[in-house]
């Protein structure tokens, strides 16, 4: 039988993240992924050393993406700005067609491995191409 880790409670009962130093650490399933600390309908993402949200990670790299309430959301890096997960190849990837942003709003591009952006596109293959109310691209 193979083993399934679990987490810690503190005095309280709360159950609570692994440290070492300042970053947080997952447990993980039978199959090596990764698994959230989870407290009623929502999955906690554990913090590294600059206090960044973390995605927790399939046993071959691929990025897990956290539940509140049976929707999905992104990480935020330590100035709350949401991050992408990545897939198995590195690139990143949006969450149900909706993009990350920044603090102030701003919607921001996935990425790929190369750091080029991966825009959307059209049934002609176009890319496509996001504007903010005032028609400013994003």
């Amino acid at each position: 039988m193979k083993k399934t880790e679990f987490y810690a409670k503190d005095k309280n009962g709360e159950f609570y993240y692994a440290k070492d130093g300042n970053s947080e650490y997952y447990a993980k399933n039978r199959n090596k992924d990764e698994i959230y600390l989870k407290k009623c309908s929502k999955e906690y993402y554990p913090k590294d050393s600059n206090n960044g949200e973390i995605y927790a990670k399939k046993k071959k790299g691929e990025d897990i993406v956290a539940l509140e309430n049976n929707n999905y959301y992104y990480t935020k890096d330590k100035n709350e700005n949401e991050r992408y997960p990545k897939d198995k190849n590195g690139n990143e990837f949006k969450l149900l067609n909706t993009f990350a942003k920044l603090k102030s709003g701003t919607i921001i591009y996935p990425k790929s491995k190369d750091g080029q952006p991966i825009h959307d596109k059209n049934r002609n293959g176009d890319e496509v191409y996001y504007t903010d109310l005032n028609g400013d691209l994003q």
